[in-house]
């Protein structure tokens, strides 16, 4: 990065906490760039969601697990670690690649509640639709595990629906910074 991008250089120290970062200067001692080596396992670690897994059904008290997961669909089976039903509650940032309508698409047999930039989304059927800005936003739904299976798909501006995958998704280890305008 040139010298006139400090800001971005400091805010990606923040995003990636396990990169190298750098300051490039002149023998005078003035700063000309900013070097930033990421290794794929610094931006892989920052990928997904954090989940917590709570072992009622009214996500009382503290959770029985904490993890961070880069899948949102499962299959809830009697395999799982706590007896149906318990609670699950997904934490992080959502990337939105460019700035317009976004819709959330829910297969679950039980009703989740999605939150965005700390705004409870309401659902038409199992679809919320949603404005967004370009850049990142928070991103929190809390559902029941009973059985059967759940799936979370997106459909971002001018495309198709679609897996909403971990490279759109950070988990919370990454802090917003700034205002949020709403217009």
């Amino acid at each position: 990065l040139d010298s006139s991008q400090e800001l971005l250089f400091e805010q990606a120290k923040n995003y990636y906490p396990n990169g190298d970062f750098s300051k490039i200067k002149e023998p005078n001692g003035e700063i000309i760039l900013y070097e930033i080596y990421l290794k794929s396992n610094a931006i892989s670690e920052m990928q997904g969601l954090t989940v917590s897994y709570f072992g009622t059904n009214d996500f009382k008290g503290q959770p029985v697990m904490i993890r961070t997961e880069k899948n949102l669909s499962r299959e809830w089976n009697n395999n799982d670690l706590l007896s149906f039903p318990f609670g699950v509650e997904w934490k992080g940032l959502l990337f939105a690649p460019e700035y317009g309508e976004y819709r959330f698409f829910i297969k679950n047999s039980e009703k989740t509640n999605v939150t965005v930039d700390n705004k409870k989304l309401d659902s038409v059927g199992d679809v919320i639709t949603i404005t967004l800005a370009k850049g990142l936003h928070s991103i929190n739904f809390k559902t029941l595990a009973n059985g059967g299976e759940f799936q979370f798909y997106w459909q971002p501006p001018n495309e198709e629906v679609q897996p909403l995958t971990s490279s759109y998704l950070f988990n919370s280890s990454i802090i917003l910074n700034g205002l949020l305008g709403q217009y």
